[in-house]
């Protein structure tokens, strides 16, 4: 229809559509280039947190290995090859120790920080820098982790990088990453924060796929894998959930916790299930607090307990070990003391976070995290009984309370919010940085570490014991017995350094010395069969053989397959006549170590007095391929060969014992005897003369002058 000239066109809804396009699209801009600008502002943030974490631990970078590092990797010929990978699901950590024994060698089940051994050995070799760097490098990503885990708890990402560095320069976390074999927390660690931080995006978002859950769940069984402190995880879930808990009554709120944590519950039992088919046990104490009253270990526990959240807020001395002791009376002002201070923190903690759920979270996450390490008796008490590296865990939930107090206390000064988060930060992480620089220094070697530790822990008998301990590695007797002595003289039981002084005066050759050393080292508790086995040996040198036997079967007793007392034991048996008893203890020996040649060798002797030839002759032909040159096992195969009159194989051997011992006692009687079989009088005669030449006192000499006076 045609409109009037009057009429005016009405603007369409697409036209007023058009007109505030413009400033949508404005304002899409202005949002995408603040999520740019904030995304920018976090990455730079996160780098600088990494970059001054890194910078912390770079002067830890060319260490030396110290104290378990000795063991776990300079003397573990497991890590050596990645084909053990496997074998590393099936045997506790210190099992090379004792390859042949059945028996679990210790308490700890850690598959993944095995095989981190292997891997970092397949990279670096002994190059220790690399070593070091590999354990930074974790320690960074747990940082990481922690600014990861305070954004998805709902802090800022100031906040979040506040709690992130205090935690990547904080000084007790020295010993877990500055000492290589202190892996397993920070490995722990990443594993069990990142299982958490999916847990959370997975329960929060209901966008999220079941795919999340099952690297939540996955990831905590890795940190099982690595630490048996993640058997607390699922715990701090139900703790968790409880916490955040809203109204609708019980029976809601429990089903929803065995669903959301019930799965980590049955992964926590297949752990314990693989635990308990490689160790044998679930849990296990240390043998020498056996005598240990409970009630004293409960009284020791707040002292204990106070001591770690001082070093948490004052981490400074710090060292390798501390002097602790357990507490035997409740009128110690250890335990009324620490239990007042612990319960007056306590209340103020409660009170303080009441309206917090994160730092709600964060509290409970640091506690549940350090109950395990409160089981005393699992600790050698004359060792340490707690541990620097047990707060590594646990510290990431004080950072974040930290990280909070410093927001609160920003919010309190508004306007001068940035500068008050600065200042706070850096008063607290500048003196963290440098005490973490200074600590490192006391892990770059042997010396570094006990000095440090006996500054704070004077007269403390192990640390004596283990300088002792180090300078008998390094060949230096001297120092090591002046040592030994010195923690005898702190404390006249310590059988740690009665064994190991004794060992000094066996090799000195004061024989009496070390038998008094070693039989007061058993008195005062040792436990170790080394100790047992040495007064073996001392007996042994002394031709002292009935008395021998006892230490002997003791350490066996200790140590089923110990290998030396084993085949020690036969020797003794076998040189007071016992030939049963030296036979039984001989193939025990070499049930557990089929290739040792010794006892073969002295087995096909045994078999050989028995007239049990052809055994005896199996037994030395397998010896042969062993040592082809030994002279005992050819004398041995020779003799064999002579008794079932094969004497022309006989020959053959003893001359090639004649040609690397000339002067042997028994070999041209022997040869002799062969010769005159054979029907060779001149050669017969000519070693009969060479027999009562070189060893005119032997009895065995007798039958070749009998023989040489028949001819």
């Amino acid at each position: 229809m045609a409109r009037g000239k009057g009429s005016k066109k009405k603007p369409t809804p697409q036209v007023a559509e058009d007109r505030a396009t413009p400033s949508v699209k404005q304002q899409r801009r202005e949002q995408a280039r603040e999520a740019s600008r904030l995304y920018k502002q976090q990455r730079w943030m996160l780098i600088g947190v990494l970059t001054i974490t890194f910078a912390v631990y770079f002067n830890s970078l060319d260490g030396q290995f110290v104290y378990d590092d000795q063991l776990q990797i300079l003397k573990n010929p497991t890590i050596k090859d990645t084909a053990n990978i496997p074998r590393m699901f099936t045997q506790s950590v210190w099992q090379f120790l004792n390859p042949a024994d059945k028996e679990a060698a210790g308490p700890y089940y850690r598959p993944f920080f095995n095989i981190a051994l292997i891997i970092n050995y397949a990279l670096f070799e002994l190059n220790v820098t690399g070593w070091h760097v590999f354990s930074v490098l974790i320690h960074l990503l747990v940082t990481l982790l922690v600014y990861l885990l305070a954004r998805e708890w709902g802090l800022s990402r100031e906040l979040s990088s506040i709690a992130a560095l205090i935690f990547g320069v904080h000084p007790v976390h020295s010993e877990s990453v500055a000492w290589i074999a202190a892996l397993p927390d920070p490995m722990a660690g990443v594993f069990i924060l990142g299982s958490l931080i999916l847990y959370e995006r997975y329960f929060r978002k209901p966008e999220s796929s079941l795919f999340i859950l099952g690297l939540s769940m996955a990831a905590m069984f890795f940190a099982l894998m690595c630490k048996e402190v993640a058997i607390v995880f699922p715990v701090f879930l139900v703790a968790r959930e409880l916490l955040d808990s809203e109204e609708g009554g019980l029976k809601p709120l429990a089903l929803r916790i065995i669903k959301r944590t019930g799965p980590y519950f049955a992964l926590t039992a297949l752990y314990l299930a693989m635990r308990y088919a490689v160790l044998g046990f679930i849990s296990q104490d240390e043998a020498s607090t056996a005598s240990i009253p409970t009630t004293h270990v409960l009284m020791t526990v707040p002292s204990i307990a106070f001591a770690y959240l001082r070093l948490l807020v004052i981490p400074y001395p710090l060292a390798v070990m501390y002097g602790d002791t357990y507490i035997h009376s409740a009128g110690d002002i250890r335990f009324w003391g620490a239990t007042l201070a612990l319960v007056a923190i306590g209340a103020a903690l409660l009170w303080a976070i009441r309206s917090s759920k994160t730092a709600q979270r964060a509290t409970v996450f640091a506690i549940i995290f350090i109950l395990p390490v409160l089981n005393l008796k699992a600790f050698r008490p004359h060792e340490s009984l707690l541990h620097d590296r047990y707060l590594y865990l646990p510290s990431i939930g004080f950072c974040l309370i930290v990280a909070l107090a410093v927001g609160w206390a920003a919010d309190k000064f508004a306007q001068r919010r940035k500068e008050i988060l600065a200042g706070a930060t850096a008063i607290i992480t500048v003196p963290f940085f440098i005490l973490t620089v200074a600590q490192n220094q006391t892990w770059q070697n042997e010396i570094a570490m006990t000095d440090q530790a006996m500054k704070v822990t004077p007269n403390w008998p192990f640390l004596y014991n283990y300088l002792g301990a180090y300078y008998f590695q390094q060949k230096n007797m001297a120092e090591a017995e002046r040592y030994y002595g010195e923690a005898i003289r702190v404390n006249p039981n310590y059988f740690d350094s009665l064994s190991n002084i004794g060992d000094i005066y066996r090799e000195k050759g004061k024989l009496n010395e070390a038998e008094q050393s070693y039989l007061k080292a058993i008195e005062n508790g040792a436990p170790y069969s080394t100790t047992y086995y040495n007064l073996g040996v001392v007996y042994t040198q002394q031709r002292r053989l009935k008395e021998a036997e006892w230490p002997l079967q003791k350490a066996i007793e200790l140590q089923p397959n110990y290998k030396d007392a084993l085949y020690n034991l036969g020797w003794v048996h076998d040189n007071q006549g016992k030939l049963i008893e030296a036979e039984q203890m001989y193939m025990r020996t070499l049930q557990a170590y089929p290739n040792y040649p010794e006892p073969r060798i002295n087995l096909g002797v045994v078999l050989t007095r028995q007239q049990r030839y052809k055994e005896a002759l199996d037994h030395l032909i397998y010896a042969q391929r062993l040592v082809p040159e030994h002279t005992i096992m050819l004398y041995a195969l020779g003799d064999v060969y002579m008794k079932t009159n094969r004497d022309k194989e006989a020959i053959e051997q003893f001359k090639k014992v004649a040609a690397r011992e000339p002067n042997h006692r028994l070999i041209y009687t022997s040869l002799g005897l062969c010769y005159e079989k054979l029907g060779d009088k001149d050669q017969a005669r000519q070693n009969f003369q060479k027999a009562i030449e070189v060893a005119p006192q032997d009895a065995y000499t007798n039958t070749a002058r009998e023989h040489l006076a028949k001819m």
